[in-house]
């Protein structure tokens, strides 16, 4: 056999190990950046406890979007699962991760003046 048949059909779970660390690697920047930027500024912008609630909710909608078994759905077998994926991306994970990250940490982001423009 070959193909996706062989590896189990559409409900064979599959690690995402990329993904897991890509979101590991975006939650380990963003608390090291507002930790560093904290004990630099004379006057420091708190993370509150409801931006990283919310920055909490973007990586695990994030990671529910792009694991096991929505992703694999997504790129194998249903379109539904696809538009799904989609719209949770863009609607839920894109929002909260926005509206979680500290004060401090989307100054710097935005600061160079491309990216203000």
């Amino acid at each position: 056999m070959t193909g996706t048949a062989a590896t189990g059909g559409a409900w064979a779970w599959h690690p995402h190990l990329a993904v897991w660390a890509g979101l590991a690697g975006l939650v380990v920047a963003v608390v090291a950046a507002h930790r560093r930027m904290r004990r630099r500024d004379p006057h420091p912008v708190e993370w509150s406890r409801a931006e990283r609630t919310r920055f909490a909710a973007g990586v695990a909608v994030a990671a529910a979007a792009l694991t096991w078994p929505l992703a694999d759905l997504a790129a194998h077998w249903a379109l539904c699962a696809l538009v799904l994926q989609r719209s949770l991306l863009a609607l839920a994970v894109a929002p909260l991760l926005l509206a979680g990250l500290p004060f401090d940490v989307l100054r710097a982001v935005t600061r160079p003046a491309p990216v203000d423009a």
